[in-house]
């Protein structure tokens, strides 16, 4: 299996996608490696930091949009 695309998370969507291209191998002797970067112990760390690091960016929005709108108007 290769991952060919890996959207993370981002303020626009919360959903964590990935597109991959599947392979069989007809050699019974071949046994495939993991690779880390799929950890999935690794990955649920890296969408709970890109979903904190979307909390801040809205909440920063949200308290910039008020401060904005309270000294404009």
């Amino acid at each position: 299996m290769v991952i060919t695309e890996e959207p993370r998370v981002n303020l626009w969507s919360s959903c964590y996608r990935c597109k991959a291209d599947f392979y069989s191998y007809s050699n019974p002797e071949f046994k495939a490696q993991s690779d880390e970067i799929y950890n999935s112990e690794d990955v649920k760390n890296r969408v709970s930091k890109d979903r904190g690091n979307n909390t801040l960016i809205l909440v920063g929005s949200v308290v910039a949009g008020f401060l904005f709108g309270f000294f404009v108007l």
